[in-house]
C-alpha cells in the first residue's frame, strides 16, 4: 500500500501542477490573444488542453509498465482509450 501511495501521490501532484500551468497559459492567452483573434485563441487553447490530456494518457501508460495486452475498442477519444487501458490493467 505504501508503494502505491509513493507512486500515485507524485503523479497526482505532477498532473495538478501541470494543470495550474495550463490554466495560467489559458489566462494569458485569454487576456492577450482573444481580444485580437478568437480563432487563434481557440487553436492555441485546443493545443494546450490536448497537451494536458495527453500527459494523463502518458502517465497511465507509464504506470502500466511493460505488460502486454491486446485491446480493441471503437472509441475515438483519448479519454475513452485511457479508461479502457486502466480497466484492462
Amino acid at each position: 500500500m505504501a508503494i502505491a501511495a509513493a507512486v500515485i501521490v507524485p503523479v497526482g501532484l505532477l498532473f495538478f501542477v501541470s494543470g495550474l500551468i495550463v490554466n495560467l497559459i489559458q489566462a494569458i492567452c485569454f487576456v492577450l490573444i482573444r481580444p485580437i483573434s478568437k480563432n487563434t485563441y481557440r487553436r492555441i487553447n485546443r493545443v494546450v488542453v490536448e497537451w494536458l490530456w495527453l500527459e494523463l494518457v502518458w502517465l497511465f501508460d507509464w504506470w502500466a509498465g511493460k505488460e502486454h495486452a491486446l485491446l480493441i475498442s471503437n472509441h475515438r477519444s483519448d479519454i475513452d482509450w485511457l479508461v479502457g487501458w486502466v480497466l484492462a490493467l
